[in-house]
């Protein structure tokens, strides 16, 4: 049977400082490197990754055992940067069902206590929730957008060992590129280009790397490391960048009508060439549509900051709040939980 889908839990609605109530997935494990040399060894690192409920903010951190001493570490690193949380929820922590297969049963085989987690969350004043286990629609909060990363990880990192300088620095500028994802236009002016982004709710501001040429298309085996965390970081970006389009333009095309594009919507322009530099978004803003015969916008006309360009409505995106005031509307498939 089916039920009405429940209203979307407080916290996911109210506007809470960003990081206040946060979800915890993990991804892993991957190979790092003790030294480099001769007689190297590797020992496994883990990835836990918060999820701001409000904002869709992402924190990522690594983790360097599935121990109780680990994670509280990280969660101390995470809070101390980004403020005091209130409220945890992760999958039920027997089953994890976020994790893939090899790290869930090691996370199932860890020493880690629980019960002196949840003492030491209560102690500073954080709750704990559990998403019940068997219920994946209630998994509304781990978005495509990061279950692609952690594939899209996995992937680049592929089978090669990374110092922990390396895999780390990998890691902030990965979050640095999920906090920069597209939610929403800013404001109604019909000059302002500039998308709302996660970071624009967690650091008041959008975040920019350092400009750097990008190389994804060269070797992934340079001799200095600082160029293989741009290559894999470069390499990174074109996969999940691709792949985050692509769940925004998912609306069962062809299959049925759909609502027409309109002048002053903000969009995305799915075009490779305008998506070179590493982090960047090609916005625009509708000026012109272009109706076929059957009344259906087959072509706009999108101005950018560089100029206008005409292109086919499958090569543009709308954000998701392009219409509905600026604010992202959360993820759907969220209702009640047990409190731990």
């Amino acid at each position: 049977m089916r039920q009405e889908m429940a209203a979307l839990p407080d916290p996911r609605v109210q506007p809470n400082p960003a990081f206040s109530v946060v979800g915890v997935d993990y991804a892993g494990p991957f190979d790092v490197l003790q030294a480099k040399g001769s007689g190297v060894r590797t020992k496994k690192g883990y990835v836990a990754i918060f999820v701001c409920f409000s904002s869709k903010a992402v924190h990522i951190e690594l983790v360097g055992d599935c121990s109780t001493e680990s994670f509280l570490g990280a969660l101390t690193r995470f809070t101390g940067r980004r403020g005091p949380t209130t409220n945890i929820w992760s999958d039920n922590a027997t089953t994890f069902r976020g994790a893939d297969n090899e790290l869930k049963r090691l996370l199932q085989e860890a020493e880690i206590d629980w019960g002196r987690i949840k003492g030491s969350l209560a102690e500073r004043g954080i709750k704990w929730t559990f998403i019940p286990p068997r219920a994946p629609h209630f998994d509304g909060l781990w978005e495509t957008a990061v279950r692609s990363m952690k594939l899209n990880l996995r992937r680049v990192i592929g089978p090669r060992h990374l110092t922990y300088e390396e895999l780390n620095t990998l890691l902030v500028d990965i979050e640095r590129v999920l906090n920069s994802r597209p939610l929403a236009p800013p404001t109604g002016d019909v000059d302002d280009l500039e998308a709302l982004t996660p970071s624009h709710w967690a650091n008041a501001r959008s975040l920019n790397s350092i400009p750097q040429p990008n190389k994804a298309h060269l070797s992934l085996e340079p001799a200095r490391h600082w160029d293989l965390v741009r290559r894999l970081r470069d390499h990174f970006w074109e996969r999940w960048s691709r792949e985050y389009l692509h769940t925004l333009q998912q609306r069962a095309k062809w299959n049925r009508p759909h609502p027409n594009l309109e002048e002053d919507d903000v969009v995305v322009i799915v075009d490779p060439s305008l998506m070179k530099e590493n982090g960047h978004w090609p916005f625009g803003r509708i000026v012109k549509t272009y109706p076929g015969p059957d009344g259906r916008v087959k072509v706009a006309e999108v101005r950018t900051t560089h100029g206008s360009y005409v292109r086919p409505v499958v090569k543009l995106v709308l954000l998701p709040c392009s219409r509905q005031g600026g604010r992202p509307t959360p993820a759907q498939g969220d209702g009640s939980f047990q409190e731990v």
